[in-house]
């Protein structure tokens, strides 16, 4: 009955189980075109603010990765090419 209970509260709440959240995300922007309530905008804006948060967590792992590569290259570079004290205190 629990069980019941709380699915049926989940599921009149908008909470839409096994959706990814950019499908939540488009569902929550068509309901606010549908009908702009301030239920219906809050649960977008709200959305769009994770959306946009998880976004850039990823530019963020991205461009971190792009700068450890180019670190690796300078450091490579400066071995063969670089001042030798630079390259002693690499070795």
């Amino acid at each position: 009955m629990k069980k019941l209970f709380l699915l049926s509260v989940l599921a009149l709440s908008g909470c839409s189980l096994g959706l990814s959240l950019d499908e939540r995300y488009q569902k929550a922007y068509d309901e606010v075109v549908r009908e702009p309530t301030a239920e219906n905008v809050s649960r977008y804006m709200q959305l769009s603010k994770e959306v946009s948060e998880r976004d850039m967590k990823k530019a963020d792992r991205a461009a971190e990765a792009a700068t450890i590569e180019s670190d690796k290259g300078f450091t490579e570079y400066f071995k063969k090419y670089g001042s030798e004290d630079f390259k002693q205190s690499h070795r």
